[in-house]
């Protein structure tokens, strides 16, 4: 059998548009018939609504992993209208690089708990920046003075924020002590 005598059964299959099998239907009028394409459409929206709230509660798992551990400044982005690689992501820093490891560590264990397998995972030892990527939501953890110099959230900066339940002592502010130079350009905790 030659190649292009395989493909010669299959190809009228290919031609036919897809509104052409809509109109073959009239025979069957029914009025279960006219309800499937009305359906149809219905059944994506919840299919993406669901999914949406799956990744929601995902990321808010893994905020509320880093907050338990002292996490500093955490931001979660939505990025699923950014057309992004994934829908949201997780920034956030600890004190030093013991504790954005420990941080990182937390977010793994609640994580895993939950059931939500890792995609991939990187730099959790060196506690300096560790990225946790979950598909749906990837995760960032910083020591405090890498996060200020490489400034991941400004990458985002139209994005919307979720909210989150952040205590006072862990909350960020812009402008304030920098842990760089002093200078107060950077990020700094609330008093």
């Amino acid at each position: 059998m030659e190649r292009g005598d395989a493909l010669a059964p299959q190809s009228p299959i290919r031609e036919v548009p897809l509104s052409d099998e809509n109109s073959v239907s009239p025979k069957s009028s029914s009025s279960s018939a006219s309800s499937r394409p009305s359906r149809a459409p219905k059944a994506p929206t919840s299919a993406k609504s669901q999914a949406d709230a799956r990744s929601l509660e995902k990321a808010l798992c893994a905020a509320q992993a880093a907050i338990d551990k002292q996490g500093l400044g955490p931001q979660l982005l939505d990025l699923r209208e950014a057309k992004c690689y994934t829908d949201y992501i997780l920034v956030v820093s600890g004190r030093g690089p013991r504790a954005a490891r420990a941080i990182a560590e937390n977010v793994q264990e609640t994580m895993a708990e939950r059931g939500y397998r890792a995609v991939g995972v990187e730099g959790v030892r060196d506690g300096r920046w560790a990225l946790l990527d979950y598909g749906d939501v990837v995760v960032h953890v910083f020591d405090q003075p890498l996060r200020e110099f490489y400034d991941l959230e400004s990458m985002w900066f139209d994005a919307p924020q979720v909210a989150l339940q952040v205590p006072p002592e862990q909350r960020l502010v812009p402008g304030a002590v920098s842990y760089g130079d002093g200078a107060g350009d950077g990020y700094g905790l609330v008093d």
